[in-house]
């Protein structure tokens, strides 16, 4: 049977895209399910997961298992190599023998480089950092929290910006318009902010991780000085773990670096950006091309997919069309 799709998966702690293309690019059937992660529903359950989405797209599409030339998954959660030796065999059992099971933190670099290499920078709800080379060669830094330094993603700033707050007002912090900023936004003063972050932010969720977020970078348009030295510091911790992937594998005097995230793409805040590149660049003494990501990490399973099928990088028209299809989701 001719083989002429390709299968993309691009598999998050919340939602799973699973997408099925042709050969020339064009999208034939786009799913939407829940979370596969193996952190959330163990290993047996993601793998049934990942089935029975995967045996439901292609019935719907009217397409047989063998018609699929290749199979890309990126998955949140790969982040040992015995995770993703168990993956691997997950998927193979799917049989998709013709595949490839990485951190969906190498999405980005797919969708976002038109040479399929770089170093991916994620900055988003958490972060980490993933990085390919032409020879194929792979390096993920960061994704376990506070053992690898991962000091930023929407998490780190919140708690970053409450811990300014609190300094302030009770461990001789330096001033700041944080603890003004805060005490409004939980509407309390700071003799009770104490209790408020409890009730409100540790327990109740009545304020947001978002809620805080704006009211630390409306802060930094406001220059304070505690609000930019988080930024540094976080732009700081982006750059050392993007420049760990790219002093262990190989390129040019140029490398692209694909910026993921909602704090990277939604914020896009400049001054986070340029200590961010001009550090990276520091770190290994080569030029870093920004390339701020404008399509969905998904585009990068089909692509990846796409390159796994063909032996080759995917052509331009044939890239364009996957981003096309895709921007929308």
């Amino acid at each position: 049977m001719t083989k002429k799709y390709v299968l993309g998966v691009d598999g998050g702690n919340s939602k799973t895209d699973y997408l099925l293309h042709d050969l020339d690019g064009r999208l034939v059937k786009h799913m939407r399910a829940g979370t596969c992660s193996h952190e959330r529903l163990g290993m047996q359950g993601a793998g049934e997961e990942m089935e029975a989405c995967a045996a439901r797209l292609l019935r719907e599409a009217g397409v047989d298992r063998a018609e699929v030339a290749a199979a890309a998954f990126g998955l949140a959660g790969v982040d040992q190599a015995v995770q993703k030796r168990e993956l691997e065999r997950i998927v193979r059992d799917m049989r998709f023998e013709n595949s490839i099971v990485m951190n969906d933190s190498f999405l980005g670099i797919k969708a976002g480089s038109e040479t399929g290499v770089g170093v991916s920078s994620i900055n988003g709800t958490g972060t980490a950092s993933g990085g390919i080379d032409s020879r194929g060669k792979w390096v993920q830094v960061g994704g376990h929290g506070g053992p690898s330094g991962d000091d930023a993603g929407g998490g780190y700033i919140a708690g970053a910006t409450l811990r300014a707050a609190y300094d302030a007002a009770y461990r001789m912090g330096r001033e700041t318009l944080l603890l003004e900023r805060v005490c409004a936004l939980f509407g309390c003063g700071a003799d009770t902010l104490h209790d408020e972050i409890s009730i409100q932010y540790l327990d109740g969720r009545k304020v947001t991780t978002l809620d805080i977020l704006n009211v630390f970078f409306a802060a930094c348009d406001e220059k304070d000085g505690e609000a930019l030295r988080i930024v540094r510091h976080v732009a700081d911790s982006l750059a050392r773990s993007a420049a760990g992937c790219a002093r262990r594998l190989v390129f040019d005097s140029v490398v692209p670096l694909v910026l993921i995230g909602s704090v990277w793409t939604k914020r896009r805040y400049p001054l986070m950006i340029e200590h961010f590149k001009g550090q990276f660049e520091q770190y290994t003494e080569k030029e870093a091309a920004i390339h701020i990501l404008q399509v969905p990490p998904a585009a990068g399973s089909v692509l990846w997919a796409l390159e796994l099928a063909e032996g080759m990088v995917p052509e331009d028209k044939v890239r364009r069309r996957v981003v096309e299809d895709t921007k929308g989701l």
